[in-house]
């Protein structure tokens, strides 16, 4: 379990933090508008920066006590941390940044072929995009073995596809390893996606701890823009092409402790390259459109039947929680809201078109 308490002050901008990770609780996200100490909360925990006051305690393991002037230097930490800048060794290979204070060589080609980068690993970090700089960046933090993984916002500066790709590669991977792990980023569908439980700091201090689409109801937690641009995303276990009149069946993987019998298909535009390499999918939430009765004679050919899990309530307009077998986000606006009558428990239906859905290879 990691534990922390902290007061940590940097120049006139002061954060307070007290929260407990369980060993077994996966990944834990961090969101918060630009300037609310997401990034200064992670560097106290690897021990950049040091607070004024506070303990930081990881299983049996004291990391910080300040009345005790006791102080692990960041190396002995044993942590995998991944920087808004990737930060690699421009000097070495791709292999070698990799195999950088790693003590399993052998784990390096696995990790590169999971993360997309084993034909790129003698060539040096100027010769990658974006993307790929970022994938080595994750793999090399990883590769450490470590026994806690922080990631700050490591999708910052990579175009839409690239980003999605990368994210569905994260969560797979942080999975597969079972390490806890800290996520910090200001977009709230990358937290929805990769984690159970979010952290709501609001100038420097935690303002929301719950549900990760619940942060809206906090304000000053999420930027309008953050949540103008909430997409549902979901790894897709395969994909078959019917042809142009049907286009692509997505089935999609399913997330739950006892996954359901019926698998959940989502109908997408696509050929069959893109069955082929088809590894994720993306739906706004500003797509999905509710209906109290089901639908008939409309264009949108993805049409289920959802249970409303929670309704929450920002400023602008509500996101409501759907299961269809999958989670599933939409928004609604309050007129709608109120004149459907809508509320947790409640059976709907949600639809989207084919052409919404957008596909991550």
């Amino acid at each position: 379990m990691l534990s922390v308490d902290l007061h940590t002050r940097r120049r006139h901008f002061d954060l307070q933090a007290r929260f407990d990770l369980p060993a077994d609780a996966g990944v834990l996200g961090i969101v918060g508008a630009s300037g609310s100490g997401k990034t200064t909360l992670l560097e106290t925990i690897a021990g950049i920066v040091k607070p004024l006051s506070g303990r930081i305690q990881f299983n049996r393991n004291t990391w910080l006590d300040t009345t005790n002037n006791k102080n692990v230097d960041l190396r002995v930490r044993n942590i995998g941390y991944v920087f808004q800048d990737d930060l690699l060794f421009e000097h070495l290979s791709v292999r070698k940044n990799l195999l950088y204070g790693a003590p399993d060589a052998a784990a390096s080609n696995e990790i590169a072929t999971a993360l997309g980068v084993a034909p790129f690993l003698d060539r040096m970090p100027s010769e990658l995009s974006g993307g790929q700089r970022r994938r080595v960046a994750l793999g090399r933090a990883l590769l450490r073995e470590p026994d806690l993984v922080l990631l700050d916002e490591p999708l910052t500066g990579l175009d839409a596809a690239t980003a999605n790709s990368v994210l569905l590669y994260l969560r797979s991977l942080l999975r597969e390893v079972g390490k806890p792990a800290i996520y910090v980023s200001h977009s709230l569908s990358e937290i929805n996606f990769m984690c159970d439980r979010a952290l709501g700091l609001v100038n420097g201090h935690i303002a929301y701890d719950g549900n990760p689409l619940g942060a809206v109801t906090t304000t000053g937690c999420v930027e309008d823009r953050a949540l103008s641009e909430l997409r549902n995303v979901h790894a897709v276990q395969s994909a078959e092409h019917i042809g142009r009149a049907g286009g692509l069946e997505l089935q999609i993987a399913q997330n739950l402790p006892q996954p359901r019998n019926t698998p959940v298909v989502i109908h997408a535009l696509g050929n069959a390259e893109d069955a082929m390499l088809a590894r994720g999918c993306t739906i706004a939430a500003r797509d999905v459109v509710l209906a109290t009765e089901k639908p008939t004679n409309v264009s949108a050919r993805n049409i289920f039947p959802a249970r409303i899990a929670s309704i929450e309530e920002a400023q602008q307009l509500a996101v409501v929680r759907l299961d269809i077998g999958i989670p599933l986000a939409a928004e609604v606006g309050y007129a709608s809201l109120s004149e459907m009558k809508l509320a947790p428990g409640a059976d709907v239906f949600a639809m989207f078109k084919a052409s919404a859905v957008g596909l991550v290879r």
